[in-house]
Formats: structure tokens, sequence, C-alpha cells
């Protein structure tokens, strides 16, 4: 798609925040990888400056905080955002997250740049799982989706099919699966983080990599650990925002399981590959919305077994390199997990290298960036012509 001679586009990714989440570490791993010879970006986040910020900074990527805390503030957050926008005359706004799609739909029209790209993550939102402002606001973009963006990036199939069903426009759905690399095991890492969990190198360790949410079902995932801890010899180690002692309901549904010593949190961790690097086996319990979730990418990336809900795309993540149980059954779950701890080490390890196989195959973080980049081509080109619809 590149042309010589021709300027890099210039691309605006709009996202919510700068804190470490799926979407917002998706948009690190695409900027680090982009061809600064195709692509110049720069990015604005709506709300107040997060960890990532400086990450992607040190890429040598501008970033900008609005510093947005509610919707008191949309007003004022539209205004700025259009005269940002109309400042830097991108040739496509990559917008991230219902949020910024709105909001950045909006700015960009106002601001009469170039085209719009929509990001949608999830594959379902539902009651219970989702907040019903989120979920209203998904409908309004529905309705939005046939005037505003040019295109609808959506994580996986799932995304695709059930943001069709509640009315976006369906000519501009586009999947673009998340990304990884395929990474050798670090047997220095995993030592570190075992002698700091004080568990022993041939234990079988169970991760749960996750902020706190009710989409994540972590009752669930504890009555599944509680019962498998009391039936094998097995720790369980949990991380991500909200993970931690402190967090009241957590600590609950923890001592209920009867095996809370051997249940460890840690938090929000910079450090994640560590945990992938010390797991036996990952989990993932989510009960409605995932797509193609880093936890379950990162895990197979790594090399190590997953069990997971048939929830979003995650079945066909997994494929035949794990164990899918359906989502909030909680027995099956624990079977799942008992049958993996159950193997022989090697035979584990097989299984994660077959993980490693398909993460190369199918999901491929090169594959993942050259989509976004042609996208972006193709939008510009495509807006330097006659309106397209």
């Amino acid at each position: 798609m590149s042309v010589v001679g021709r300027e890099p586009l210039r691309v605006v990714h709009v996202i919510t925040d700068t804190t470490v989440g799926g979407a917002q570490m998706v948009l690190w791993r695409l900027l680090a990888g982009t061809d600064r010879a195709r692509i110049e970006p720069s990015v604005i986040a709506l709300g107040m400056p997060g960890p990532l910020a400086r990450r992607i900074e040190d890429l040598g990527i501008e970033v900008e905080c609005l510093g947005l805390r509610g919707l008191g503030d949309l007003p004022r957050g539209l205004a700025v955002l259009r005269r940002r926008l109309r400042a830097q005359r991108p040739a496509v706004v990559q917008t991230w997250m219902y949020h910024a799609d709105f909001l950045g739909g909006l700015a960009a029209r106002l601001a009469g740049t170039g085209p719009v790209a929509w990001n949608v993550r999830s594959a379902r939102l539902a009651p219970g799982a989702h907040a019903r402002a989120t979920r209203l606001l998904a409908r309004v973009n529905a309705a939005l989706s046939h005037v505003l963006p040019a295109a609808v990036v959506c994580l996986g199939e799932a995304a695709r099919d059930w943001h069709g069903r509640i009315g976006y426009r369906r000519r501009r759905l586009v999947v673009i699966d998340n990304g990884w690399v395929a990474t050798e095991p670090d047997p220095r890492a995993r030592q570190r983080l075992r002698e700091e969990l004080e568990v022993g190198a041939d234990e079988v360790l169970i991760a749960r990599v996750c902020r706190f949410d009710p989409q994540k079902d972590l009752p669930g995932f504890l009555r599944a650990v509680g019962r498998v801890l009391r039936r094998h010899d097995a720790h369980v180690v949990m991380c991500g925002t909200g993970i931690t002692w402190d967090n009241a309901a957590l600590a609950t549904w923890i001592h209920r399981t009867g095996v809370a010593s051997r249940i460890h949190l840690l938090g929000e961790r910079q450090d994640v590959a560590s945990v992938y690097a010390a797991a036996d086996v990952v989990c993932s319990s989510s009960i409605a919305g995932e797509a193609v979730p880093n936890t379950i990418g990162e895990a197979m990336a790594h090399g190590v077994p997953v069990v997971t809900t048939d929830d979003g795309d995650c079945a066909r993540m997994v494929d035949d390199t794990g164990l899918v149980v359906p989502p909030g059954d909680d027995r099956r779950l624990a079977d799942a997990l008992a049958q993996v701890i159950a193997m022989a080490p090697d035979a584990r390890l097989r299984l994660g290298r077959r993980a490693q196989d398909r993460i190369r195959e199918h999901f491929a973080l090169g594959a993942m960036i050259e989509r976004y980049t042609r996208l972006h081509a193709r939008l510009a080109d495509e807006a330097r012509g006659p309106r397209r619809r």
C-alpha cells in the first residue's frame, strides 16, 4: 500500500484513557510496531494521564490527555477535541471504545478532518456484566454508525455479528483480531515470581489476569478454584486492577473458598509477563462481552495452556490448544482446570507449544498492524476521491 514519495499518513488515535487496560495495551503494541514511513501517529486520551501515556511518549509519539472526568465535561471535551483535531488535520481519526467513538466521531465531523474509523472491543453487552450507560451508548452509536464513521473495527467475529444485530451499519464493520508475538518462556522470571509467592518449582500454579469487573465472573472463578484446590496441591495467582486484599468483596469471596492461603493477589502489575512465565495454566472465566481477549492471547503467546469459558471469540482463539466450558458453569470450569492440572508437565508443555503455533498462524502481531495500516490507507485514499457510501 505504500507509495514512493508519499508523505506518511497522519493518524490520530482517540482513546478513553491511558490506563493499563486491554484496548490500551493493543493500541500500545500497534503504535510500537507502526511503520513510521507509512503512518505518523499521535494519541489523544479523553481522561486523565495514566501509566501508558509515558510508555507511548517513550516511542516518540505525542500524547495529549484532555482530563475529562464525567458526563458534565462532555461539552467542553467535544469543543477541545474538535480544536485539537482541526489543528492536527489528520488523514484518518481512529477511535477506541464506545465513549471515544461517540465523542471522537462528533468532533472529527465538526472539525472537518479526514474519515473516522471506530473500534468496538466487546462481543456483547449484557445486563449485570456491563453498566446501563454503556449499553445505552452502544445503541446510540449504532444509529450514528450510519453517518459518522467510514469503518467500524470489530474485535473478532462475535463482535461484528452482535453489533450488526443491534443496528450498526453492517457494510462498515471490519474484523481485525488482536495480535501477539510468540515468546519463549523465561525460566528466571518463572523462578523469581514463584519465590515471591513462596510457590515451589514443581507446584502447579493457576493464573487469572483481569481487572475487577462483573464481566469477569470472579465469584464463579473462585468457586471453581476452591473445588480444585481442595482436591489438588496447587496455587492460584491473580493480578489486575482492583485485584488486592483491600478489595473487601474479593477478599470475602476468597475466604469462602476455604483455601485462601493458596490464593495470591498481586494487584496491577507492570511485569505481567512474569505471571505468564510462572503459570502452568491460565484461566478466563468471563460470562459476557469478551471478544479476542488479551489474557488468552498473551497466555498462548507465552506457551501456557488456557482454560476458558465460551464467550465471544475465546473458543475460536483456543481451538484445540486448550479447554472450553460454558460461561457461568463453575463446576465445569473446575473439572477443566483439574484436567489440565492432572496432565504430566511435558503434556502441558506440548499443549502450550501448540498454542504458540496457533498465535503465529492466526493471531500474529504483524498481521494486526498491517491490517490497521491498510485500513487507514484505504480510508484516506477513498477520502481523496468521490465519497463512497
